[in-house]
C-alpha cells in the first residue's frame, strides 16, 4: 500500500511538470544532441532526450527569445516579458544577446563592464565593448552625453575613411556615416570622391556612366548629358532597365 501510495506521488509529480512546459524524455527519440535543441540542457543518450533529472522530465525552451505568448507569464524566465507583438523579449534595462540565446544588461555608461558590444551599443549607437569595458572605437573619441554617443570633436573625413557620426562626413555632400565609414547616402552614389545622384528614368541628367548602370543596368549609359540606353538597347519600363534587342 506504501509503494502505492509512493508511485502515485512520483506520477503526480510527473504530471505537474509535463503540465508546466516538461515532457518525458523517455517519450523523445533521438539520434543525436541536435534532436534535443528543443529541451534545455537536454543531450541524447541511449536513443532519447535526456536531461539528467531523477523523473526523466525535460523543460522545454518556450521561454526561448522570439517564442510565442500570450502574456509575461507564457516567457518563464524572469529577464522575458511578452511584447505587444505576442512574442518573448528582454524586459527592459536588458539586451538579447548576438546569439540571441539570453539576456543581458544593459550599459548605464561609457567605461561599465560588458561581455558583448550589443550591451554598449543598445545605448551609445557607436560604443564597442573592448576589453569587456564599453568604449569609442577610437581612443581618441570621447563620449558626448548630450547627444548619448561617441564623438571626435572638430575631427573630419574624407569619402571611404573611418568615422563615428554623420558630422564627420561633412567634407563630401550627400555622405553619411555607414558602418563606422564616410559612405555615399542611399539615393547617391561614389565617384572620384564624389557623391553623385543616381538616375531615377532615362534622360535624366548625369556626369558618369554609374549614375546610370546602377539603376538601368549595363545596357545604359551617360551621353550627352543623359541617361540614355546603349546602342540596339531599349528601356523596359517595368523593368526599369535597358534591355538588348535581337537582330533578326
Amino acid at each position: 500500500m506504501q509503494q502505492m501510495k509512493l508511485l502515485v506521488c512520483v506520477l503526480l509529480l510527473v504530471t505537474q511538470e509535463f503540465v508546466e512546459g516538461a515532457v518525458l524524455n523517455w517519450l523523445v527519440a533521438c539520434t543525436d544532441d541536435a534532436d534535443c535543441n528543443h529541451f534545455k540542457n537536454a543531450t541524447c543518450s541511449g536513443g532519447f532526450c535526456n536531461c539528467g533529472n531523477l523523473y526523466g522530465v525535460c523543460e522545454t525552451e518556450r521561454d526561448a527569445l522570439g517564442s510565442q505568448c500570450v502574456n509575461s507569464g507564457d516567457c518563464r524566465s524572469s529577464n522575458l516579458q511578452c511584447s505587444l507583438k505576442g512574442e518573448c523579449v528582454c524586459r527592459d534595462g536588458l539586451v538579447a544577446s548576438k546569439d540571441g540565446t539570453t539576456c543581458l544588461q544593459t550599459v548605464a555608461k561609457i567605461g561599465d563592464s560588458c561581455d558583448e558590444t550589443t550591451q554598449c551599443a543598445s545605448r551609445f549607437p557607436s560604443a564597442v565593448c573592448l576589453d569587456n569595458r564599453c568604449a569609442c572605437p577610437n581612443k581618441s573619441d570621447r563620449c558626448d552625453k548630450i547627444a548619448g554617443d561617441c564623438t571626435r570633436p572638430g575631427v573630419f573625413t574624407g569619402l571611404g575613411e573611418e568615422c563615428v557620426r554623420d558630422e564627420e562626413c561633412a567634407l563630401t555632400n550627400s555622405s553619411s556615416c555607414i558602418d563606422f565609414k564616410c559612405s555615399c547616402v542611399e539615393t547617391h552614389v561614389a565617384i572620384n570622391l564624389r557623391c553623385l545622384r543616381v538616375a531615377h528614368d532615362i534622360g535624366d541628367g548625369c556626369e558618369d556612366d554609374i549614375q546610370c548602370t546602377s539603376v538601368f543596368g549595363s545596357g545604359s549609359v551617360c551621353a550627352r548629358g543623359g541617361c540614355q540606353c546603349k546602342r540596339f538597347f531599349r528601356y523596359d519600363a517595368e523593368g526599369r532597365t535597358c534591355i538588348g534587342e535581337r537582330c533578326e
